[in-house]
């Protein structure tokens, strides 16, 4: 019988000490000393948490302080700062305590070398952290998690670690950079330069702006044109140079990428799928696909797909596209949950919709998602939908930042026209808009665009 390597595979973890050069940061806190000067180009380099010594990481913060009240930094101010902070009793340097060890560790390094000493301790501090990822990696790999996900979160782990300043990358802000960052926005806003994505329909955008960071979903019953309407929107706003990433769980990208192609030349789906088009309808739709061929649009046909895959598949957009104005999900239900133990689907699609609110946070990209509603809408007197109708899940609802319903009015002379309700909307109004749902393209128009029979092509009506 073949013994299993793993069965007899041991840790043994590298201490962090073996990572961290204490006399490269001897030589930095002593160049620093000896000349003052050269402390804001070594502090603009590096972030104190890459000391690893405790004695030069208080000498550093003591430091800081010196600058932050215009003071020379030297011996005096530094080892003035330290006692003022009660910890000039635990400065050691070999056989030196407090003052004395400030003295002696001035006659290190070389104040000309300094940025190279930065750029050594950074190194260490890089590796210590790739070290203590990696154990936690293996760590896991151990406990049955699946590789995929183990991969997705060393991805994250990994691209977090931010060699320029040496630092991991913090979500936690002072009042100062709050309050600054608003500044920064409203300003942005006023010159027209609001980082965010217009949907591409007049009346809509009077309502709803597609905020970085937003969840945004697009429910209604099936065949209402869910898919038609999230793909209205991203043709749209390629046609704009805006990035779009689409999550397709339900169709193949072939047939995204036909719809893309409808909208664009007013050929109907059908037509292009079976070859029926006539000359001026071929030279419409080549000149489509010529078009399609450059749009900033990536698409990913998995079904069943994960959080932690989803995560993945967007760091990889967003490689290849530079950066990402919009991610479309549809739909939401389709995905799949990580954890086995839920107990239903409500606690299933809890888990989803954090996810995507949690990756719209992170990547800083809106995400426009469509889902499902309930059956119980069907069993009202009033078929206008709430939020109570989205199917399966309060979190829908609850981690959302806008929620849209697509409703279809029961009256004949509104054949074609479809009421979008903004039913929820965290940072903005509330309201309805029409739109003219075009089935012969799978697209939507906004209703004062054009006027024209919904269940027939353009082309077809120009004859």
């Amino acid at each position: 019988m073949v013994q299993d390597p793993y069965e007899t595979m041991t840790i043994t973890p590298v201490p962090f000490a073996s990572f961290a050069d204490f006399e490269v940061e001897f030589e930095l806190i002593g160049s620093i000393l000896k000349r003052g000067d050269v402390f804001d180009e070594v502090a603009a380099s590096i972030n104190v948490d890459v000391l690893h010594n405790t004695n030069c990481q208080d000498i550093f913060k003591a430091m800081q302080k010196v600058r932050e009240h215009g003071l020379v930094l030297d011996v005096v101010t530094v080892g003035d700062q330290l006692e003022r902070d009660g910890l000039i009793g635990s400065i050691t340097h070999d056989v030196f305590t407090g003052r004395a060890a400030l003295s002696k560790m001035r006659e290190r390094g070389n104040p000309k070398n300094v940025l190279s000493y930065a750029e050594i301790v950074k190194d260490y501090w890089a590796k210590r952290q790739i070290d203590e990822i990696s154990q936690s990696l293996v760590i896991q790999s151990r406990n049955g998690r699946r590789a995929v996900d183990i991969l997705s979160d060393a991805r994250v782990k990994f691209d977090d670690l931010d060699m320029t300043s040496g630092r991991v990358s913090s979500r936690t802000y002072n009042a100062q950079s709050m309050a600054s960052a608003l500044y920064d926005h409203a300003e942005s806003a006023a010159r027209g330069e609001l980082k965010g994505c217009k949907t591409g329909f007049v009346d809509l955008d009077k309502i709803v702006t597609l905020m970085a960071g937003d969840l945004a979903l697009v429910a209604g019953r099936p065949g209402q044109g869910k898919s038609a309407l999230l793909l209205s929107i991203a043709s749209k706003l390629a046609r704009d140079q805006k990035r779009i990433g689409i999550f397709s769980l339900e169709m193949t990208v072939k047939q995204v990428t036909t719809r893309l192609a409808s909208h664009i030349s007013d050929v109907a789906v059908d037509k292009i799928l079976k070859g029926l088009m006539d000359v001026r309808e071929w030279d419409s739709f080549n000149d489509a696909i010529e078009i399609i061929e450059h749009l900033p649009i990536m698409i990913n046909d998995q079904a069943g797909l994960t959080i932690p895959q989803m995560k993945a598949e967007t760091r990889r957009m967003m490689k290849e596209l530079g950066s990402l104005d919009l991610l479309i999900v549809d739909y939401a239900q389709l995905m799949k949950a990580v954890s086995k133990r839920h107990k239903n689907r409500n606690e299933e699609i809890g888990e989803i919709t954090k996810g995507l609110k949690e990756i719209a946070k992170d990547f800083d990209v809106p995400i426009l998602a469509a889902a499902q509603m309930s059956r119980a809408v069907e069993q009202r007197a009033e078929k206008r939908p709430v939020l109570s109708d989205l199917r399966e899940s309060g979190d829908l609802e609850n981690d959302s930042d806008i929620v849209m319903f697509i409703y279809e009015p029961s009256e004949v002379d509104n054949q074609g026209i479809r009421e979008l309700i903004i039913a929820k909307h965290r940072n903005g109004p509330v309201g309805v808009v029409n739109l003219v749902f075009r089935g012969a393209l799978a697209k939507f128009e906004s209703c004062t665009v054009k006027s024209f029979n919904p269940n027939r092509g353009l082309r077809d009506e120009l004859r």
